[in-house]
C-alpha cells in the first residue's frame, strides 16, 4: 500500500467548530517567545486582532498545553504573517521548514509528531485588502496522518514550529490564533450567496463635513445542509448551537484540493470563512425522516 499522505481531501464542506487552544484548561507553554505588547497569551482567545508576535525571525516553536490528551485532525492559523509574495507562489522550502507538532512534554522532545504545514491552503479572506493583505486570512488543512504516513496519535502538547525562516523580506512572525481541533464534514448547498457588509463608521458635522473611520468589510453567508442523514444533521445542529459564542472555521469548498500534492484550487478560498454564528438557526422538516438545517455565519473582522 502507498504511504498515506499528510493531508486529507474532503468530499464535501468542512466546519471546524472546536479549537482545543480555547479550552479553559489550555495554556501557552512557558518557552514560547513573544514580543512586548504582543504576548503569547493573545493566542488563547478568538479575537484575530489580538495577536502574538515573535521577537525575531529565528527558528521558533509556539507550544500549547491542552491540559489533556487530544487528537486533532484540523490544523490551521488565522492571520499568520510570516512571508511576503503571492499566495500561489510559495518558497521552495515550504512545506518542510514549517510544521504542526505534537508531543508528550512541553519541550517537544518525547513522542514527537510532525505534520507539514501546507502554505498552499492560505489565502486572504477579508476585504478590502490592506497593508497586510498578503498575510491576513485563514490557513487550514485536514490531516489524519503525520509526515511519515503514521496515523496521528493523541498528545497533550501541540504547537507550530519553524525550523528555518522562509519570509523573504518580512521582518517578523505574527499570528492572530492557531487552530488544533476536530472537523465536521457536512454537505451544504454550495450555491450560497455571500453578502459584503461595511463596518466603517461615518460621522457628520453641522457644516456637512463627514469623517470616516474606515474598517475592513466583512462577509456574511446563509447556509443550508443537503445531506439526507437526519441523525447526522441533528448532531451537527447541536454542535453548531453549542459553538455560537466562539469562533469557527467554515471551508465550504474544502473538496477543491488537489489530491496529488495538497494544493488548493483558487475557487476554494471564496468559500473559506473565519467568523461567528449569528445565533439564528432553523430546522426544517421535509418528511418524517428527513429535514434540513439552516444557519448563518458572520465573518470576524477583529
Amino acid at each position: 500500500m502507498p504511504t498515506p499522505l499528510p493531508f486529507y481531501v474532503p468530499t464535501c464542506s468542512v466546519f471546524a467548530l472546536k479549537n482545543y487552544c480555547m479550552d479553559p484548561a489550555a495554556r501557552v507553554t512557558a518557552a514560547t517567545p513573544y514580543s512586548a505588547r504582543y504576548p503569547a497569551t493573545n493566542l488563547l482567545n478568538y479575537y484575530r486582532s489580538e495577536r502574538w508576535r515573535a521577537p525575531s525571525t529565528a527558528a521558533i516553536t509556539v507550544g500549547f498545553d491542552m491540559g489533556t490528551i487530544v487528537t486533532p485532525n484540523v490544523f490551521g492559523a488565522v492571520d499568520l504573517r510570516a512571508w511576503t509574495g503571492s499566495a500561489f507562489a510559495p518558497p521552495s522550502d515550504f512545506p518542510g521548514s514549517v510544521n504542526f507538532i505534537g508531543a508528550n512534554d512541553a519541550a517537544f522532545s518525547s513522542g514527537l509528531v510532525q505534520i507539514p504545514m501546507y502554505y498552499y491552503n492560505f489565502r486572504l479572506t477579508t476585504s478590502p485588502a490592506d497593508a497586510l493583505s498578503s498575510q491576513q486570512g485563514v490557513s487550514v488543512q485536514y490531516s489524519d496522518y503525520d509526515g511519515s504516513g503514521v496515523a496521528i496519535p493523541g498528545r497533550r502538547f501541540w504547537g507550530w514550529q519553524v525550523t528555518s525562516f522562509f519570509g523573504g523580506s518580512s521582518s517578523f512572525i505574527e499570528c492572530g490564533l492557531f487552530w488544533f481541533g476536530r472537523r465536521w464534514e457536512i454537505p451544504v448547498d454550495t450555491k450560497f450567496r455571500t453578502q459584503s457588509e461595511s463596518n466603517s463608521t461615518i460621522g457628520s458635522l453641522d457644516s456637512g463635513a463627514k469623517y470616516f473611520d474606515k474598517r475592513r468589510r466583512g462577509r456574511s453567508v446563509s447556509l443550508t445542509t443537503t445531506t439526507k442523514e437526519t441523525d447526522q444533521q441533528l448532531a451537527f445542529r447541536a454542535a453548531v448551537e453549542q459553538a455560537e459564542a466562539q469562533g469557527i472555521i467554515a471551508d465550504l469548498w474544502a473538496f477543491r484540493i488537489n489530491p496529488a500534492d495538497g494544493t488548493s484550487y483558487p475557487e476554494r478560498f471564496d468559500g473559506m470563512f473565519y467568523g461567528y454564528l449569528d445565533g439564528r438557526t432553523q430546522w426544517e422538516m421535509r418528511t418524517v425522516k428527513a429535514g434540513r438545517f439552516n444557519f448563518n455565519i458572520d465573518e470576524a473582522i477583529a
